[in-house]
């Protein structure tokens, strides 16, 4: 390819693997230079608070009880899940990159 075509490719893939990477809070598919320490746990932090603020926004604004019921069901699904994939990356970080 060359030139503009590789910038261009690897901006599309920096920004698919900051949405995959915030929106599900996978941090094992983030690279290690891309983002760490404290900003990225900010980042997880707002992603996993902005999912129960959506919910409550729109239980005050929407009357369909199914739907709520269900967002609070994955809610208490993903929290826990997220969670534990943090935890898991950090028992699996070598011994030598952990401060």
């Amino acid at each position: 390819l060359g030139g503009y075509a590789e910038v261009l490719c690897s901006t599309i893939a920096r920004i698919a693997v900051k949405i995959i990477v915030d929106f599900t809070s996978l941090v094992q598919f983030r690279h290690p230079q891309e983002m760490g320490g404290v900003s990225l746990l900010f980042s997880l932090f707002v992603a996993m608070v902005s999912l129960p603020v959506a919910i409550e926004i729109n239980e005050r604004t929407n009357n369909d009880k199914v739907a709520i019921g269900l967002a609070w069901k994955v809610l208490w699904i993903l929290i826990p899940t997220v969670l534990l994939s943090l935890v898991v990356f950090f028992v699996t970080i070598e011994k030598k990159y952990r401060g």
